[in-house]
């Protein structure tokens, strides 16, 4: 009676394995659409990744011509004051000899 019962305990549990793994590989399908699912999504990203790097590196391009744009005007407006102060100080030298003439 015991080898029966044995046999019946391991074929109940041969059976219980049986359909796990039927369970499993019903599952399989779902878990693989779940994985290229991930992959789509891990890509999508990537792309997006290297598009905001490429907007940060335009910015930053346009960044540094504004900035060399406004050094350039800085030099001509330093230059323009240079020449103003130079014309103001022959302006009042030539006022000075005027009056005292």
């Amino acid at each position: 009676a015991s080898t029966k019962e044995g046999i019946e305990a391991a074929e109940g549990e041969a059976m219980k394995r049986r359909v796990a793994m039927e369970t499993a590989v019903k599952r399989l399908p779902k878990g693989e659409k779940a994985v290229v699912k991930l992959e789509k999504e891990v890509a999508a990203l990537g792309e997006e990744m290297e598009q905001l790097k490429a907007d940060f590196k335009r910015m930053e391009d346009e960044a540094a011509a504004v900035l060399d744009e406004f050094q350039k005007t800085q030099a001509v407006l330093e230059e323009k004051e240079a020449t103003v102060s130079k014309i103001r100080a022959a302006f009042e030298a030539r006022q000075e000899e005027v009056s005292k003439a």
